[in-house]
């Protein structure tokens, strides 16, 4: 007999008694190789054929490699609920309401890979986890970090522990989690971190603190990094950057740091990050940038500074970026466009300029972009408009509010697409 998948299995007779006790237990599940719980009859769903499930004794729990039970309300689970299921690698109890877990409850889950708990009530993680590498413990109330929370589930490598309540956290809390290669904590309220927090944690590629209380990033902050490949401070209120935060980084190539307070950068913030392809500024208070600031970003390929407060871009600004194919200018306080400010810039095919209070366009400013291929501008003078003519493979402008049909600008003239996006046609 080939059975090819189940789709779902659960008892309702038994699930609306344990539901009264708020406890769950293997008695509600009957299955194969995958479990799936929905609020309907029981029912078995074969490829070729479809019947009711009438009889236990044709499921082992040896064969099963998949279940999930979400959106239940139960406080928590019998101890030998996932006793003998030795092919079970993906575990799914997300929003269930649980409150308490056994400690061996999955201890004795050997193929154990992925373990979801996310939107539940758990404040501590009590139990043992020993060959899970993916561990999710999103939307729950973790508090405070203490140094022995994850003393037993020291083989992940995937920690999620976003939107939680987690204010601080006590330096030595990640010393066991040696394999840690991604870790999460968006959406929680911390406040600061400890020069040893991650001083262990050598392995980290990916490294997520958006939507937190951060204010200052010091300079031994991620010193232990090498191998991190991302970063993600964005929507903190961060107002200072040591010029040394990022100088181990040798290995990052994204790097967010919008949604902040910064109102200035140190000329060296981004000196030894050569390696690094997206750098986001966007929503941050910067007035004034150093002219070398991005001169080390040679792998760059898309810059955010758009929604600050930029008055004037300095000469030489985006000297070095020679493999920039995106940079966003909107929204800032630009008057002015000087002569020959992108004309490094020789691999750029997309350029926002659209929400500055442009008054000039120098002669020459679009020198150099002769890969810009979108173009987004807010309206201009006809003589400023007429720039665009350095600009030899343009396909596309954005203009807000202005009819290009009847212009001409050298051999390019335009046919509207949508709204306020016109293509360039060439005559």
């Amino acid at each position: 007999m080939t059975i090819l998948k189940v789709f779902l299995i659960v008892c309702v007779c038994t699930l609306a008694h344990q539901k009264k006790l708020n406890k769950f237990d293997y008695s509600d599940i009957l299955s194969l190789q995958e479990v799936e719980t929905t609020k309907r009859p029981v029912d078995i769903l074969y490829t070729n054929f479809y019947h009711p499930f009438t009889d236990t004794d044709v499921f082992n729990k040896s064969t099963i490699s998949r279940i999930s039970i979400t959106s239940y309300n139960f406080v928590t689970i019998k101890d030998d609920t996932f006793l003998d299921f030795p092919a079970l690698s993906v575990l799914n109890l997300d929003d269930n309401g649980i409150e308490y877990l056994p400690e061996d409850v999955f201890a004795k889950l050997p193929a154990l890979e992925y373990l979801g708990l996310n939107g539940n009530h758990l404040k501590t993680v009590n139990f043992t986890v020993s060959k899970a590498e993916t561990l999710d413990l999103a939307k729950n109330q973790l508090g405070d970090l203490t140094n022995d929370i994850f003393n037993k589930v020291t083989g992940v490598t995937d920690l999620n522990l976003d939107d939680n309540a987690i204010k601080s956290i006590e330096s030595l809390v990640f010393q066991g989690l040696r394999r840690l290669e991604i870790l999460s904590l968006k959406e929680n309220k911390i406040e600061n971190l400890s020069p040893d927090l991650l001083k262990f944690s050598s392995k980290l590629q990916n490294l997520h603190l958006d939507g937190n209380m951060l204010k200052t990033v010091e300079e031994d902050s991620f010193a232990h990094l090498h191998n991190l490949q991302i970063l993600s401070l964005s929507d903190n209120r961060i107002t200072t950057v040591h010029q040394n935060s990022f100088k181990n980084l040798r290995k990052l190539n994204t790097l967010n740091l919008g949604g902040n307070k910064l109102s200035a950068l140190h000329e060296d913030t981004f000196k030894n990050l050569d390696q690094l392809y997206a750098l986001h500024l966007e929503g941050n208070d910067l007035e004034i940038l150093p002219a070398v600031v991005f001169s080390n970003l040679g792998q760059l390929l898309n810059l955010q500074l758009n929604d600050n407060k930029l008055k004037d871009l300095p000469k030489g600004l985006f000297s070095g970026l020679k493999n920039c194919y995106n940079l966003d200018l909107s929204n800032n306080k630009l008057g002015v466009i000087q002569n020959g400010i992108f004309a490094e810039l020789e691999s750029l095919h997309r350029l926002k300029l659209v929400g500055n209070s442009l008054m000039k366009i120098s002669p020459g400013a679009f020198n150099g972009l002769g890969s810009v291929t979108v173009l987004t501008i807010p309206p201009l003078a006809d003589e400023d408009f007429e720039r665009i003519r350095d600009l030899s493979n343009l396909k596309e402008v954005t203009i807000k509010g202005v009819n290009l049909e009847k212009k001409k600008v050298g051999n390019m003239s335009f046919k509207l697409r949508f709204y306020d996006v016109w293509d360039v046609v060439r005559v």
